[in-house]
């Protein structure tokens, strides 16, 4: 083939250095015209030869998906898994897996990948069952395979410097027990459903009746809550007087204030006084404030605990008195027995308590 390309090459610029030269005539436009008519030929047999060779010498690698191929494979993966196709997302994700090559730059994509392949056999695994109630295990023998592969190509390109992210790690170790679990049971996996509606030979047990017990602790609850409330109302309480006292203090230092700015001399000492009257504005506001809230606090507090106590008492007066009363029974038995006449009698008996 490599002759023919030669030969054809050799004619094509031989009949270029054949080109006329003679002036413009009749003659001469005709030459022209048998030579550019001979020139066509050998480009042409030139262009078929050039595509024999191209045919000829093997493909040495597939052409790299554009992003828009890539965009659109990925996408129709991502439908299949939305639609529960999980073994048709499986071949779409692994197909364009097998497009990508491992690179610095395609690192993240063929990781993307790969979990999604993952993650597709596994839900195929779990989703796919034949009539038979079996599940495909051959989903994650698949995946294992694509798996080992990915590792293979990404120790080739990265080497050791360069560690596999683990969410990779972990799905192929969840990969690996269902494999395992699926291999202890012969591969089989059948899967039961649980019958809807009761089972035929099933007994719904009755409980087992209750044993009269002795006075319950119901209201004790309340009681606690009650004495607890109690003792932060009591606590509410302290604050009346200390809100008092911080008041008096405050007033005191108010009118200590007042007098010395009625006896200032300059305007330092009125400085001064002016600041013992804010001082005092300041604490008299604050023991207010001490001082209201106790007020509202105390009695809302105290009356709660109050109520609680009161509650959680009656409640375990109740129980008390109902742990006293005798239960309401009926009783039926069957009766045999001869009446007074010396009749012989069948029946039930009724013995009831209320």
């Amino acid at each position: 083939m490599g002759c023919i390309l030669a030969a054809c090459l050799f004619d094509v610029l031989r009949h270029f250095g054949e080109t006329p030269t003679m002036a413009s005539s009749a003659p001469s436009r005709v030459a022209r015209r048998l030579v550019v008519r001979r020139l066509q030929q050998r480009l042409g047999a030139l262009v078929v030869a050039t595509a024999l060779v191209g045919a000829s010498v093997p493909a040495m690698a597939i052409a790299a998906p554009t992003q828009e191929e890539i965009g659109r494979m990925y996408g129709e993966g991502q439908e299949f898994m939305e639609q529960k196709e999980y073994g048709r997302a499986a071949e779409v994700f692994t197909r364009l897996l097998n497009l990508i090559d491992e690179s610095a730059g395609n690192k993240a994509i063929r990781e993307s990948l790969i979990l999604n392949i993952l993650d597709a056999h596994m839900q195929a695994y779990e989703g796919i069952v034949d009539a038979d109630g079996k599940r495909d295990v051959e989903q994650l023998r698949e995946g294992k395979a694509t798996l080992q592969q990915y590792y293979k190509d990404f120790q080739a390109v990265h080497g050791d410097s360069v560690a596999v992210i683990a969410e990779i790690q972990t799905s192929a170790t969840k990969l690996d027990q269902m494999l395992a679990d699926a291999t202890e049971v012969g591969s089989t996996d059948v899967v039961t459903e649980k019958p809807e509606g009761p089972v035929e030979d099933e007994r719904t047990e009755q409980p087992p009746p209750q044993l009269q017990s002795g006075p319950t602790n119901e209201g004790l609850g309340f009681i606690i809550g009650g004495v607890g409330l109690g003792v932060l109302g009591i606590g509410t309480a302290i604050m009346i007087p200390v809100g008092s006292a911080l008041g008096n203090d405050a007033e005191d230092k108010y009118n200590e204030g007042q007098a010395d700015l009625a006896a200032a001399e300059s305007e330092a000492e009125r400085i001064v006084a002016n600041n013992k009257i804010q001082d005092a504005n300041d604490d008299g506001e604050r023991a207010n404030a001490v001082l209201i809230s106790g007020a509202v606090l105390t009695p809302l507090l105290l009356g709660g605990a109050v109520a609680l106590i009161v509650i959680g008492v009656k409640k375990r007066n109740q129980s008390q008195r109902a742990a006293l009363r005798p239960r309401e029974t009926l009783t039926a038995a069957p009766a045999v027995g001869r009446d007074r006449l010396g009749g012989s009698f069948t029946g039930f008996t009724l013995q009831g308590r209320f």
